[in-house]
């Protein structure tokens, strides 16, 4: 559920050039424990608005899931999107998060550039149409 159709966002991308290596830098945390992986980003709404829902897929020895739940206000905001993965005899599963918030004082990483951004309309999600 997207509490306001009309609403349009971004994520800010920081991309840096030093020392002959560029890529993007981003706030990750790793929890080796947990086989947790975050990622916090700016993230911008021209409106207050609340983005809601949960989707998983199935296929043979994967399953995975979306669960969104983040109420943001007009202007800049930051938004964790978390990912963990666990494996079994009967195969893979991937659970996927999407918050508002942080990461606090985890570290910042320069990425390979291999990071693309997220649509949520392009994942032809049911509550993102």
């Amino acid at each position: 559920m997207v509490s306001d159709a009309k609403a349009l966002a971004t994520a800010a991308y920081l991309s840096v050039t030093a020392d002959k290596k560029s890529g993007t830098i981003a706030q990750i945390a790793v929890d080796d424990v947990t086989h947790t992986e975050q990622i916090s980003l700016p993230f911008y709404v021209d409106r207050d608005v609340t983005l809601k829902g949960q989707q998983t897929c199935a296929y043979p020895f994967v399953e995975a899931s979306l669960d969104v739940d983040a109420q943001f206000r007009k202007g800049w905001n930051t938004v964790v999107i978390s990912q963990q993965i666990s494996a079994s005899e009967t195969g893979i599963t991937v659970k996927g998060t999407i918050r508002k918030g942080s990461l606090g004082d985890a570290r910042w990483y320069l990425t390979d550039n291999a990071a693309q951004p997220l649509s949520l309309n392009g994942l032809n999600l049911p509550f993102s149409r």
